[in-house]
């Protein structure tokens, strides 16, 4: 057996789908391709010239030659159709390219993520150009320079650090030294800003339209098919949104995955002296300007009416099931200065009301923490435990089991702002409804390409739509 070893082309990419996943979209560059094919003719002429009756290929459409007048025909078929040569790669790199073109590249010549003041990446992904060699030294090297830069930066990442964490909690610097990792694959251990995009509003500001749509346009139950948004990408102008952008943060855990939130929960303390704001509106329906705020500049909800809950960004099946159809809130009344009574209430169901009532205690392992005791069969065997972050930031693990003796059933978070992303019908329809909020687009403004996505309580679902809007003979 005889291989060929190529240095491919910088040809392939690395992209965000619509659910938020990383993409890999790669093709064999043209001299890559001559490159196979003169290697994979020296190999079978090598082995003829020593006595071989046939020569096995790494080519679908050509697996065996058995002379040397085959090597034409072999040349032509993979040119023809490089993809179904069987290849493999190892040390991938590029992922995260380096350079001055913020449109092109990931990073700068400091490894420094765009768009991010404290992120740095400093791995094969930043190479610009594949090697063509085994690549640790050079990793080693680019993670010392980075590091080096970093000690030296130190005060002033630390005040960057500070100024973008408004709850007091320091926002961590993150430098990523693992070969081929990008930042889509660095989980709970590096913030990284996968868009800058953002849906509300019929348009304007927010570059969007609500609308109704066709209940028969989805697969998702009967009232989550009834709302739809179309967005835009646009650019919010929020500081805090810029510095942070759709990361994984102590501030923000509704984009964190369900471990990530895990991690989390484990360094951060409750804090106890807002137990008293977990009370929510004692108003029964949203009142607008009272207990339900937009904010056109940030395209942020406040909602006092519950508390939203928010399950991890993980894309196996259990939570994708759980994030489209296992939508939740909690509701807290106070009955005393120690005590809240509150309910647990799927969104996609009228009929569930789990009682529950929330002390702080303080348990082993956990620390301090609001303990969520449920009242009634079923949810009596289970219970959360809650730590408040801010005003209006919880993470919570729910268990199953007898108090203190429970397992450990998920991690999940929740919060009374939340991005238009997030919406659920409710919210969409106050701003479809409220022209203040929201307005009919003009033509300048509708025209271009939209994407519609189905709004439920649960959860807005990735593209399901694409609008074209154009002008018809200049009108």
């Amino acid at each position: 057996m005889a291989g060929i070893m190529t240095r491919d082309e910088s040809v392939g990419s690395v992209t965000i789908s619509y659910n938020g996943n990383p993409k890999v979209v790669y093709n064999l560059g043209p001299k890559t391709v001559d490159d196979m094919v003169r290697g994979m003719a020296i190999l079978a002429r090598m082995w003829f010239s020593i006595g071989a009756k046939s020569v096995v290929t790494s080519h679908r459409d050509m697996p065996e030659i058995t002379t040397r007048a085959d090597l034409p025909k072999l040349k032509d078929v993979v040119r023809n159709n490089p993809n179904g040569l069987m290849i493999g790669s190892a040390h991938p790199q590029g992922g995260n390219k380096m350079g001055g073109d913020t449109d092109e590249c990931v990073v700068d010549s400091d490894c420094k993520v765009y768009g991010f003041e404290n992120l740095y990446v400093c791995d094969a992904s930043v190479f610009p150009t594949a090697l063509g060699v085994n690549p640790q030294l050079t990793v080693m090297a680019l993670a010392t320079i980075t590091a080096n830069k970093i000690v030296k930066d130190w005060q002033q990442i630390e005040d960057i650090a500070g100024r973008s964490n408004k709850g007091g909690t320091r926002n961590n610097i993150t430098a990523i030294e693992q070969e081929g990792t990008t930042p889509a694959s660095a989980a709970a251990a590096a913030t990284y800003n996968t868009a800058s995009y953002a849906n509300t509003g019929k348009s304007g500001n927010s570059s969007s339209i609500t609308g109704t749509a066709p209940s028969s346009s989805s697969s998702l139950p009967t009232e989550a098919t009834r709302n739809m948004t179309m967005t835009t990408p646009v650019t919010t102008t929020s500081s805090e949104e810029s510095a942070l952008g759709l990361t994984c943060h102590i501030s923000q855990p509704r984009f964190c995955t369900a471990r990530a939130i895990g991690d989390l929960y484990a360094v951060t303390s409750h804090n106890s002296n807002l137990f008293p704001k977990l009370e929510n509106s004692l108003d029964e329906t949203i009142v607008s300007g009272k207990n339900w705020k937009f904010d056109p500049k940030t395209l942020k909800i406040y909602n006092n009416l519950y508390w939203k809950g928010f399950y991890g960004r993980d894309n196996d099946a259990l939570t994708l099931a759980l994030r489209y159809f296992g939508g939740f809130y909690k509701r807290f009344w106070k009955i005393d200065d120690k005590t809240m009574r509150g309910v647990t209430h799927p969104f996609e169901t009228k009929i569930i009301d789990a009682r529950s009532i929330a002390t702080e205690k303080e348990v082993s392992g956990y620390g301090k923490v609001i303990h969520l005791e449920y009242q009634d069969a079923p949810f009596s065997s289970a219970y959360d435990l809650l730590k408040m972050v801010d005003e209006n930031t919880i993470i919570g693990k729910a268990f199953l089991g007898s108090f203190g003796r429970g397992v450990e059933l998920f991690n999940f978070s929740m919060s009374r702002v939340y991005d238009v992303d997030f919406m659920t019908e409710d919210d969409l329809l106050i701003l479809f409804k409220n022209d203040e909020l929201s307005h009919i687009p003009k033509e300048d403004e509708l025209a271009g390409v939209w994407e519609g996505m189905l709004v439920s309580d649960s959860a807005i679902t990735p593209r399901s739509q694409v609008f074209y809007f154009d002008y018809e003979d200049g009108e």
